[in-house]
């Protein structure tokens, strides 16, 4: 499913296991548990695998791959998302730098985990800076406008660069063709997706 990790299927239990244990995969994990988004979840001392009992767990790629997603769907993903990316910038001065659907477990057809390790930057302290160190592709994500911009590794961006992509990730999800449809200048507008969303849900997110 994933090659920064295997899922794994006991029973009525999951377990995530990540082939190495990284500051990205420890702050990805604890960005799920400290929330409470997996809930009753059991961890190995060295982070390495989180088991956690579901009656159903694929990817939102996969949920959403024949089909749209609701409004209050929509809301509670973005809800959720938010909540653990707040977590990862005030805990962990970490953000994400872009979503994409096939890096997101969907648990219970309810609950979304992010869990693109490739994807999460350092944040520089005392500032809104991003570092981004490794090769990437755009095509992969949802990328900010800043991201095509970079020519030369390591790069800095603006932590927000978050927001952007997981705009164009809840609208992906709410367009035709399962998310596949290719976004267009009025699904990206501002005012658009302010007035898609109840204004609880956006107004950490879109400024």
């Amino acid at each position: 499913m994933n090659k920064e990790f295997n899922l794994i299927k006991e029973g009525n239990k999951y377990i995530i296991e990540f082939k190495s244990v990284t500051d990205n995969s420890i702050a990805l994990i604890k960005s799920l548990t400290k929330t409470r988004i997996i809930q009753g979840a059991t961890l190995t001392r060295d982070f390495k695998t989180l088991k956690f009992q579901a009656h159903t767990v694929t990817t939102l790629e996969t949920f959403f791959s024949d089909k749209k997603a609701t409004i209050p769907q929509a809301a509670q993903i973005l809800e959720t998302l938010a909540t653990q990316l707040n977590y990862l910038l005030q805990y962990e001065s970490k953000t994400i730098i872009g979503y994409a659907a096939n890096q997101i477990l969907f648990i219970n057809e309810e609950t979304p985990a992010f869990l693109g390790l490739e994807l999460v930057a350092d944040v520089a302290e005392g500032t809104n800076l991003a570092t981004i160190s490794g090769l990437f592709n755009t095509k992969d994500f949802f990328a900010a406008p800043e991201l095509f911009k970079i020519k030369v590794l390591p790069a800095q961006v603006h932590f927000k660069v978050s927001y952007y992509s997981l705009a164009c990730l809840i609208i992906s999800l709410l367009i035709e063709n399962g998310g596949k449809e290719e976004l267009t200048l009025k699904h990206l507008d501002t005012h658009h997706i302010k007035n898609t969303f109840k204004k609880r849900y956006c107004q950490s997110i879109i400024k």
